[in-house]
């Protein structure tokens, strides 16, 4: 998947907690960036904190799109069963 086919599935799905931007990471996001090797996709806590063995790396950028809006979706999921919260 391409990052334009990715931002229209969080925009058609009102996909919430994600960072594509290279910003400073939140707490509760699934991120994605890249590097000079390739791609990571990420996810915080909810202290703001990288979550231990959720960084994954990807030589292809598609691959990498899309394990993050797999990631994106299984979080909404939760949230959504939770009532807005993701525990």
């Amino acid at each position: 998947m391409t990052k334009d086919q990715a931002l229209k599935i969080i925009d058609r799905e009102h996909i919430e907690d994600y960072n594509y931007q290279n910003k400073k990471h939140s707490a509760n996001e699934v991120g994605i960036y890249s590097t000079d090797q390739g791609w990571i996709v990420y996810a915080t806590d909810e202290r703001d904190s990288v979550v231990t063995g959720s960084e994954a790396f990807f030589s292809s950028e598609f691959d990498a799109w899309d394990n993050f809006i797999d990631r994106l979706r299984a979080g909404m999921r939760l949230k959504r069963r939770h009532n807005g919260h993701y525990f």
